[in-house]
């Protein structure tokens, strides 16, 4: 899943995020996500010059993990980004500025 575009007006923001895992699938669990600057479109394997000069900030869990929530700080703003998402089971993240 694609976030529509979104506008960070400070320096530093942050990503908090969660999700759950079914207790009867625990194999089958998976929960990334990527922030890329607005007009890269890495699924489509075209504009990465912009993205290739960011410190990309990817999350990755699997199956055996025992993280289920927390915090990725960015500390590149002032653009405009979006978030490539990929998860199998319910998540929820919400995207705060502060800095």
């Amino acid at each position: 899943m694609r976030t529509e575009p979104f506008m960070i007006n400070e320096d530093e923001w942050r990503i908090r995020w969660s999700y759950t895992i079914d207790p009867l699938c625990p194999s089958y669990a998976r929960f990334y996500f990527t922030v890329y600057p607005e007009g890269d479109y890495i699924e489509a394997g075209r504009g990465l010059d912009r993205a290739e000069n960011m410190t990309h900030v990817p999350y990755s869990i699997g199956a055996n993990s025992t993280v289920y929530s927390g915090t990725t700080y960015i500390s590149q703003g002032h653009d405009s980004f979006y978030v490539n998402l990929v998860a199998s089971m319910d998540w929820e993240f919400q995207i705060e500025e502060y800095g």
